[in-house]
């Protein structure tokens, strides 16, 4: 093991806590002592700070209190971030023993997190080069059947016509499977990039990337004042955007609606995206998580059938869940959980 590092923490020490991460980033194998008068609201939002930071600049941090200890203060100092509490006066043999132990967890924690890391980037190198020599056949081949319907326009017979337009269509199609499937793989592989992010902002973003057809079609689009949470700000646009995708695409009502909704259940965000579109065929609600299975055909829809997998996959990411609720003919409400 690398050799560990303790940090010794005052109050006046943390106007900016992550210029005090970063005196010890240098050492992985390290763990902070945060010292404080008593478990004040200052020394709670400090707590919660130096939880927040992302890694690798993130430490354990075992704090110090000048006033006596029970179970309540306990509870509430690692809820707020502490990874363990004593009080000042506690022998320097026993701070000691604390301080290594932690470290060394947070030491093998930073080596696996390099190991994924190392791991992430290899799937990044591999999705890129199996893309490029996957399609490059398929470029080929639409380029070299669109050559020849153009030269043999008028001499094909109409069913030769339709066969080329057929295996041009596929060929298409396939690139676009290969796209969703490497797409899918590198978000089951991709490290979280977790970060405050504020999901009214997203979700308006989202909404306005499908103006077009939102006034086109003169959709509804409404949602409750939505809180930001820690999260993955790209991986979860990605959620709101697929699910905002497939509530436009698969609607073909004459008033279609959008409404999300969030409400609060112990420390998750439960979220509801509700639409009066054409619903799930009910024999399919049961794999329609599942990677390429749709519960409607490509002659009335267009899409990979990858969507709904990756935004599965990012939630539970985060620590959520996600499940659908649906009536053919009536529309669909997709329920998902995010840490708040």
């Amino acid at each position: 093991m690398r050799d560990s590092k303790i940090l010794q923490l005052s109050e006046a020490d943390l106007a900016n806590v992550v210029d005090t991460a970063a005196r010890v980033m240098s050492s992985s194998c390290s763990v902070a002592i945060y010292r404080a008068p008593s478990l004040s609201a200052r020394t709670l939002e400090t707590l919660s700070a130096l939880s927040s930071i992302e890694e690798p600049l993130r430490l354990p941090v075992i704090l110090q209190l000048e006033t006596p200890i029970d179970a309540e203060i306990i509870v509430h100092a690692t809820e707020a971030g502490a990874s363990d509490v004593l009080e000042a006066g506690a022998p320097a043999s026993l701070v000691n023993a604390r301080a290594a132990v932690f470290a060394r967890v947070h030491c093998e924690k930073q080596k696996l997190l390099e190991k994924v890391a190392v791991s992430a980037r290899q799937m990044e190198r591999f999705g890129s080069t199996a893309s490029h020599d996957m399609k490059e056949p398929l470029r080929m081949i639409i380029l070299h059947l669109s050559l020849l319907n153009r030269e043999m326009k008028g001499r094909l017979s109409p069913a030769a016509q339709d066969s080329v337009a057929f295996a041009i269509s596929n060929s298409k199609r396939l690139a676009g499977l290969i796209d969703s499937l490497i797409g899918f793989a590198r978000c089951e592989a991709a490290l979280l990039e977790v970060a405050l992010t504020d999901c009214q902002a997203l979700f308006n973003e989202v909404v306005s990337e499908f103006e077009e057809p939102i006034k086109s079609r003169r959709i509804k689009v409404s949602s409750d004042a939505l809180p930001t949470i820690k999260g993955d700000r790209k991986m979860l646009f990605q959620v709101f955007q697929n699910l905002v995708s497939n509530a436009i695409k698969f609607n073909k009502s004459d008033s279609p609606s959008i409404h999300l909704t969030v409400r609060r259940e112990a420390d998750q965000c439960i979220f509801e995206i509700e639409d009066n579109g054409v619903g799930i065929p009910e024999g399919f609600l049961t794999r329609v998580f599942e990677p390429f299975v749709r519960g409607h055909g490509h002659a009335d829809f267009e899409g990979a059938g990858i969507g709904l997998s990756v935004c599965r996959a990012i939630v539970e990411k985060h620590g959520g869940q996600m499940s659908v609720h649906s009536e053919p003919g009536k529309g669909s409400r997709f329920r998902f959980s995010l840490p708040c």
